[in-house]
């Protein structure tokens, strides 16, 4: 069974401090395949970079994050 776990609504352009982005990031569900990033994650694409690199590094089985 594919597993899709969905954020949105984040707002990671406010925060300065990478340690309270990360505990952001930090929790997906068990088995998760797809990510969807869905609106208001951050407003440049360093953000984009940053989160999509720090996710898989963290769940590094991820098939893939997708952002809409």
């Amino acid at each position: 069974m594919t597993r899709i776990a969905f954020k949105s609504d984040i707002h990671l352009e406010f925060f300065n401090d990478k340690e309270k982005v990360k505990r952001v990031l930090n929790y997906l569900p068990e088995g998760t395949d797809y990510l969807v990033l869905a609106g208001d994650i951050g407003t440049s694409p360093t953000h984009w970079a940053w989160i999509c690199n720090s996710i898989l590094a963290k769940y590094p089985d991820l098939k893939k994050i997708i952002g809409i």
